[in-house]
C-alpha cells in the first residue's frame, strides 16, 4: 500500500529562485553585463521582470547592437562565478524527500541552459532526484508560453493537467502553467514583485516547503481549517515548556483522524495519566528535522500500531501561543503550531494493545482507542474544553485540534476522489 493519496501526482520545479538561491547573482550578471558595455547599471526592477525567462530576452532595453554581446558577456560571468555565488534554499531536500515519500514523480522545467541546469543540480547533489529536467533547449518557445510544461508532461507520460503542479517564483512562471492548464504554486520566498503574482491568482501559496507537501496532498480544495487558527494563549499548561518550544528540538506537532475504511470511523485515543474519557485524536511533536509525512506515519504507528496506514488528505494547520512560565509569557509566549492529516487505516488495521516501542513516548502512552463517527468528535471535543485546573491548557489544545479535525470530516474532508 502507497503511504499517500496524491492529488497532484507530477510535481514539476523552476529552478531559479524557487530551488535554487540564485537571484542575488543573476542580477550581478546582469549588472555586469550593463556596466562593461554601457557603463552604467541596468534598471533593477527591469532586470527582475526577465527573470524566468531566456537571457536572450533580457536585454531588450538595451541598444539593438549590443543586446547579443550582452547576453554573451551575462552568460560568461554567469558560468564562471556560478559555484560559489549560489545556494540552496532551506528546506527543499527534505521537500523533496516529502513527495518522493508521497509517491510523486519530481522534475526540472527552466529556461535555463542545459549544461548549466546540470551543473546547479550536481552542485548541491539534486542531479539523482529528478526523473526528468526539460532546459532551454528542449522547447522553441519559452516561458511564458505553455511550451516547456507541455514538452514535460508529454515526456512524462501524462495526459491530465489537473495531476500536474508546476511550483515556481515569477510571473512567467504563473502565466507558463496557466496557457498549459495547469496549477501553479508559487513559493513564498519569491524575490520578485510579489503584488503583480498575487493579482494574477496563483492556486497555490507556498510559504514554507512543508506547504508544498500539504498542497499536493489537497488538490486545491478549499481549507476549513487556517493557518493561525488556534487558541491560546495556555497559561495553565506547565508541562507543555519541557515538550515543546526552546531547547526541545520540537516546536510543532502533528494530529491525525486516522479513518476505518470499513464504517468511516474515527480513532479516539485515551493516554495513560490524563484525565478520565479524556478521549482526543492521536498527535505526536515533530522534530524540526523531520520530514512530515514521515512525522505523521510514525506517530500513527507509535501511538496506534497502525503500522500501514496511509496519509489521504490534509487539513491545514493550526497557530498556537502558550507560555510555560512567567518569564516565557512575559516575553509574549512560545509558538507552536499544528498541522492536520486524515489518515486511513491499512489491511493491518489498529493494534489497541500495542506496546511502545523504542521510539515511542512512554509517558503518552495510549492505553485505549474508541472508534466513534466523525460527528461524534464535537462532543469529545466539548469534554476536553470543560477540563480545568492543571489540564484546562492541555484540555484547550487538545479540543481545538480534534473539534477542527471533526468539522473537515463532516464537511467532506478526507474523501478520495475518483
Amino acid at each position: 500500500m502507497t503511504p499517500a493519496a496524491l492529488r497532484t501526482p507530477l510535481v514539476l520545479f523552476d529552478l531559479d529562485g524557487t530551488l535554487l538561491d540564485t537571484v542575488p547573482f543573476i542580477t550581478e550578471s546582469h549588472q555586469h553585463a550593463w556596466v562593461k558595455h554601457t557603463g552604467r547599471r541596468g534598471d533593477l526592477a527591469r532586470i527582475l521582470a526577465t527573470i524566468g525567462r531566456p537571457i536572450e530576452f533580457a536585454f531588450d532595453d538595451a541598444a539593438p547592437e549590443l543586446r547579443r554581446a550582452m547576453a554573451d558577456t551575462y552568460l560568461a560571468h554567469n558560468v564562471a562565478h556560478n559555484d560559489e555565488r549560489i545556494g540552496l534554499f532551506l528546506g527543499v531536500p527534505r521537500m523533496l524527500d516529502g513527495l518522493v515519500r508521497l509517491g510523486a514523480r519530481i522534475g526540472v522545467v527552466t529556461s535555463k541552459r542545459r549544461a548549466i541546469t546540470d551543473r546547479c543540480l550536481a552542485l548541491f547533489e539534486l542531479d539523482g532526484r529528478f526523473g526528468l529536467v526539460v532546459a532551454k533547449e528542449d522547447t522553441a518557445r519559452h516561458k511564458p508560453f505553455p511550451d516547456p510544461l507541455l514538452f514535460a508532461m508529454e515526456r512524462a507520460g501524462e495526459t491530465d493537467p489537473s495531476r500536474v503542479l508546476y511550483v515556481g517564483d515569477t510571473i512567467h512562471d504563473l502565466l507558463c502553467a496557466k496557457n498549459a492548464g495547469i496549477p501553479c504554486a508559487i513559493v513564498g520566498w519569491t524575490a520578485l514583485d510579489r503584488a503583480e503574482i498575487v493579482a494574477a491568482g496563483p492556486d497555490f501559496w507556498i510559504e514554507e516547503p512543508d506547504d508544498l507537501v500539504l498542497a499536493c496532498l489537497a488538490g486545491g480544495r478549499a481549507r476549513p481549517t487556517g493557518v493561525d487558527g488556534g487558541p491560546g494563549p495556555f497559561a495553565a499548561w506547565r508541562s507543555l515548556g519541557t515538550a515543546f518550544g526552546p531547547g526541545s528540538g520540537r516546536d510543532e506537532e502533528v494530529v491525525f483522524a486516522c479513518v476505518r475504511p470499513e464504517d468511516g470511523r474515527v480513532a479516539a485515543v485515551h493516554v495513560r495519566g490524563t484525565p478520565a474519557d479524556a478521549f482526543r485524536l492521536p498527535s505526536g511533536g515533530r522534530a524540526r528535522s523531520e520530514e512530515i509525512v514521515a512525522a505523521v506515519l510514525r506517530e500513527a504507528g507509535e501511538e496506534l500500531g497502525a503500522r500501514d496506514a496511509r496519509v489521504v488528505d490534509s487539513a491545514g494547520r493550526m497557530a498556537h501561543r502558550f507560555d510555560a512560565g512567567p518569564e516565557d509569557a512575559a516575553a509574549g509566549g512560545t509558538a507552536f503550531r499544528s498541522t492536520l492529516f486524515v489518515l486511513e487505516t491499512g489491511e493491518r488495521g489498529v493494534d489497541a494493545r500495542r506496546t511502545a516501542d523504542a521510539g515511542a513516548d512512554a509517558s503518552a502512552e495510549v492505553d485505549e482507542v474508541r472508534w466513534v463517527r466523525p460527528e461524534e468528535l464535537p462532543a469529545l471535543a466539548g469534554r476536553l474544553e470543560a477540563l480545568d485546573g492543571d489540564w484546562r491548557g492541555w484540555g484547550a489544545l487538545r479540543a481545538a485540534t480534534t473539534r477542527a479535525l471533526g468539522e473537515y470530516l463532516v464537511r467532506g474532508g478526507g474523501r478520495m476522489q475518483d
